[in-house]
Parts: structure tokens; C-alpha cells; sequence
């Protein structure tokens, strides 16, 4: 494909389905350089008078309006410096609005961002620059917990917001956890001066987006379209790799097997190109993949995959994922912010309900009981759940199913 020049948020709009009102997009990164690049240009691609508010940890004031100064306008643009204070920094231009934090404390910043969005309209745009800083200044849990309220707080004001990490920072509990709650994941890296964004998750949005991959090269001038890699031609490519590596192959010699140049393995492992039904047969024979499950008769057994899961808010405060959906059984992991509570059930139902607390605690009213949980307690309930709180300063965890 050709280059062609195209615009940040249209590459999100494309990989996402439309970015909406609300997302939280987690921009994944193994290289700091890779999220500044993609920033930079999606700066000078927002829409003329839209506000942003860009809270740094890891850059200085000057050194922001040096990497965004093409996109930045000092008369809708506000900066907060939650970095440590440095008397020997380089102050940022008179015309840039900068806001010094000098409570740079999770609580500081949450009233921070909480005075913010009471100064903008519905409608700006938040990029938090980013989550390792935070990481590096507080450590994971509180790091993880300004997060944890702060997306379900910028849901409700109806903004886009952008945050951003370093993949090798973190562990992959924080990153899975932030998957559970945001609404959009996108991983960026590169590939010498190829650079790539793939979904990795777009709540509400159709399961097959997800593997979705496009590439493009950048510079200071923008980006421009290299390729489109559509997500089941980018999963299968990723198989076939996984399992060759499995079986110790290398790309020339399963080529060889296969009867196909490695030139056209290398395009398909990387999802540049498809595979006809004849070529993947003879690659999954090579590999020795057996095909004795590709039988009829009645199922055995029916997966869920991870990648159709839907998320969504029950309650401010409270987010469900639902992992099962189907006639005979429906189950959710929910999460409940500290002090979250309701008096109505969160399922219109009359099935009986069944709960694990997985983690913290959990606070229920049933008919004229009150039942306190713990990590590890269940409970079998058979009518409605009439109020529930987590009572606790950290947030609750549990498995909520739906019973036939």
C-alpha cells in the first residue's frame, strides 16, 4: 500500500470502530518515544477549539511544549505539572497555561482533576502522560487506584481521555486490571521506522475489531498509512508463528515443508497477506496441529474467548465484565469502587443468584438480612439483592452468576 499522509484520530476512529463520548483509551508502549509520536499527532488533529488538559509526570512544562509545540494552543490548552519541583528547570513559555501541583499526591491530583472538570465543558480532552510515572512516584497500588477513579469519573463527564504506559514497567495483574475497567486499549510499538498500533479492546464495539492492526511511519509532520491489518488475518498470522516457534521451525524450513517462498510465510506470519484453505492445511499438517476436533455431532463443551467479552457500568462506581452470556447461565466480574452503593439490584432478575468475593469486601441486603462478605466467602441467593456497598477504603471484587 501506498504512503498515504491521514490523521491520528481517524486511525483510532478506524482500529476502535469511532472513538465515543467517554473512552478511556490506554495507549500501551514499549517505548516512551512511541506514545509522544502518536500524542504529538493526534494534538494537531483535534478538533479547532476543542480544550485539553495534559497532566505530566514524567515531562517538564518546557519539555512538553517542545515535543506537542505543533499542536499546541496556549488559548484552550492547560498543562498541570504534577513533576517535582526543580529550581534549576526550564520554565515553559510565557503564553503556555501551566497549573504547578504542588500536592502532587494521588489525593492532590484526584482534586486536581476534579476542579478541572468542573472548569471545562463537556467535551475536552485529558491526556495523562502517564501511568508508569505515577507508578514510579506512588507505586503500583496507589498508582492503579487514582486510575481505578478516575476513568469511571471521566465516563460520566462524557470526555476522551488518554493515558499512557510503558508495558515493561508494569505487571501484567496492573495492566489486565486496567483492561478490565477502561474502555479502549491500544498497543503501539515498532518495527525499525514501521510503527504499528493494534486493538487490544473497544467496549461496546463488535468482538472481530479486536487484532485489528494498522502501520504507519511518523515524524515530526505527522503520520502516514503504510498498511491495514484486518484482526482475523492478524490472529491467524500470530498462530502460525506461535506454533512454529513451538516446534522449533524456522520460517525458511516450514516454507519448505509448506511448498510456499519464505518471503510469503514472513507476510502471512505478520498478517500482510491471507492464506488459502489448500496452504493453511498443509501448514497445520507441517506442525503437526491436529484437525480431529473439526468433527460433527452434538458439542461437547463451548468456549467463551476473552476478546468477546463486553464491559459496561452498572452503577457510578461499579463495572461489570460479563464473561458468559447464554439461555442457560450468565456470569460477570464486577468491581466496586471504595464507598460504592446502591438500594436497587443491580440485575432485573428472578434467577437465583450465586456470588464469590473474590476480593475485598462486600455488603449485602437480602430481604431483611444483612450479610457481610470477605475474600473468599459465597452466596447462594434466591430473591432479589436489595442494596450492596463496599464499605471498604479499597474496591471489592466478585463473581456474580446468574443461574438458570
Amino acid at each position: 500500500m501506498a504512503e498515504t499522509p491521514t490523521d491520528v484520530q481517524d486511525l483510532f476512529d478506524e482500529l476502535t470502530g469511532g472513538l465515543q463520548s467517554g473512552d478511556n483509551v490506554v495507549l500501551q508502549t514499549d517505548h516512551d518515544s512511541d506514545g509522544d509520536l502518536v500524542l504529538a499527532a493526534a494534538l494537531q488533529s483535534m478538533p479547532d477549539r476543542a480544550p485539553l488538559v495534559y497532566i505530566s509526570f514524567r515531562l517538564s512544562p518546557a519539555e512538553v511544549h517542545r515535543r506537542f509545540a505543533a499542536g499546541w494552543d496556549p488559548e484552550r490548552f492547560l498543562l498541570v505539572d504534577c513533576g517535582p519541583s526543580d529550581a534549576q528547570a526550564e520554565p515553559a513559555p510565557d503564553d503556555v497555561l501551566v497549573r504547578h501541583l504542588q500536592d502532587a499526591t494521588p489525593d492532590g491530583v484526584r482534586s486536581t482533576v476534579h476542579a478541572v472538570t468542573r472548569e471545562f465543558d463537556t467535551g475536552a480532552t485529558y491526556v495523562f502522560d502517564g501511568l508508569t510515572g505515577m507508578q514510579e512516584r506512588w507505586g503500583p497500588d496507589e498508582a492503579l487506584s487514582l486510575f481505578l477513579w478516575a476513568c469511571p469519573k471521566l465516563y460520566e463527564e462524557r470526555t476522551i481521555a488518554y493515558w499512557t504506559l510503558q508495558r515493561p514497567a508494569h505487571t501484567p495483574a496492573f495492566r489486565s486490571r486496567l483492561a478490565q475497567v477502561t474502555q479502549v486499549v491500544i498497543n503501539l510499538g515498532h518495527d525499525g521506522d514501521r510503527r504499528w498500533m493494534e486493538l487490544g479492546k473497544a467496549h461496546g464495539r463488535p468482538a472481530d475489531l479486536v487484532g485489528a492492526r494498522v502501520e504507519y511511519r511518523a515524524d515530526g509532520q505527522g503520520v502516514c498509512l503504510l498498511d491495514r491489518i484486518p484482526a482475523t488475518r492478524h490472529r491467524v498470522g500470530r498462530l502460525i508463528k506461535q506454533q512454529r516457534l513451538c516446534s522449533g521451525l524456522s520460517q525458511s524450513e516450514l516454507a519448505r515443508r509448506v511448498g510456499i517462498s519464505p518471503s510469503a510465510l514472513s507476510q502471512t506470519e505478520r498478517g500482510h497477506h491471507g492464506v488459502s484453505g489448500d496452504v493453511l492445511l498443509r501448514v497445520w499438517e507441517a506442525l503437526g496441529v491436529s484437525l480431529s476436533t473439526l468433527q460433527t455431532g452434538p458439542a461437547t463443551h463451548e468456549v467463551f474467548p476473552r476478546s468477546g467479552r463486553t464491559f459496561g457500568e452498572l452503577h457510578p462506581g461499579v463495572i461489570a465484565e460479563t464473561i458468559v452470556q447464554s439461555p442457560s447461565v450468565t456470569a460477570h466480574l464486577i468491581v466496586w469502587e471504595p464507598g460504592a452503593s446502591g438500594h436497587r439490584p443491580l440485575f432485573a432478575t428472578k434467577r437465583p443468584e450465586f456470588v464469590v468475593v473474590l476480593e475485598g469486601v462486600l455488603q449485602l441486603s437480602i430481604g431483611q438480612s444483612e450479610e457481610t462478605l470477605q475474600q473468599g466467602d459465597a452466596i447462594l441467593v434466591r430473591e432479589p439483592v436489595r442494596a450492596w456497598r463496599n464499605p471498604a477504603h479499597e474496591t471489592a471484587r466478585a463473581a456474580w452468576t446468574l443461574l438458570a
